[in-house]
């Protein structure tokens, strides 16, 4: 892991004991029921969320940022799809790779696994530009982006809003390319398999952006 990746422990964390952050956002305080459902049973506890005493936001404060977390979480919902669509496509195409260097399939299987690994992309340390527009990179600054929302004990700023509708459109596009992509370039490999009589390339389901990007 980088020293500068968006997911690293905090300072205090405690082996085996301390979840990988970001968790997710935080509810805001109120009385909840905590649900467990064991077969047929049930079991309810009352729970009561009190906001830290040191913390002086308002509640529309806290829920502005809950929304904005909870925007973001649906995103990386929506990158994460994406991301793992690229990924088991390649585990494909790198079965196809194996074939002779000259043989058709694999020259074609290379050509598109290069463009779905640019579309994939690679991990960014936060202290950096993403090198692409792509899967990881969205992830990446998605992660900082909540973590930094998250850490606030107020409501978001324009920027953060900003940056919100900014990461947005960028996977919109993403998305937009890796539905081209599997239109086209998968399609066409696909073809080519099937007149050769071997497995076709799985058809995966479309990924819509988010039209709601402007929010």
């Amino acid at each position: 892991m980088h020293p500068q990746s968006p997911y690293n422990y905090p300072i205090a964390a405690i082996v085996g004991s301390t979840p990988l952050p970001p968790q997710g956002p935080l509810v805001l305080p109120g009385k909840y029921e905590v649900r467990l459902k064991a077969g047929e049973q049930v079991i309810r506890q009352a729970l009561e969320v009190k906001v830290d005493p040191r913390v002086a936001a308002a509640r529309h404060e806290l829920q502005s940022s809950l929304e904005l977390q909870l925007k973001i979480s649906a995103l990386l919902g929506k990158n994460f799809d994406g991301y793992q669509q690229a990924k088991e496509m390649r585990a494909r195409l790198g079965e196809l790779m194996k074939h002779p260097k000259e043989d058709p399939i694999a020259v074609a299987a290379s050509a598109l696994d290069a463009k779905v690994a640019a579309l994939a992309g690679e991990a960014t340390p936060i202290l950096e530009t993403p090198k692409t527009a792509s899967f990881m990179a969205v992830n990446d600054t998605l992660t900082a982006l909540m973590a930094l929302v998250d850490g606030a004990d107020f409501a978001p700023s324009e920027e953060s809003f900003a940056a919100y509708r900014r990461i947005c459109k960028g996977l919109n596009e993403a998305l937009a390319a890796w539905q081209e992509l599997k239109r086209k370039d998968a399609a066409a490999l696909s073809t080519l398999l099937g007149k050769s009589n071997l497995t076709e390339l799985p058809n995966v389901p479309d990924l819509a952006g988010d039209a709601a990007c402007v929010n």
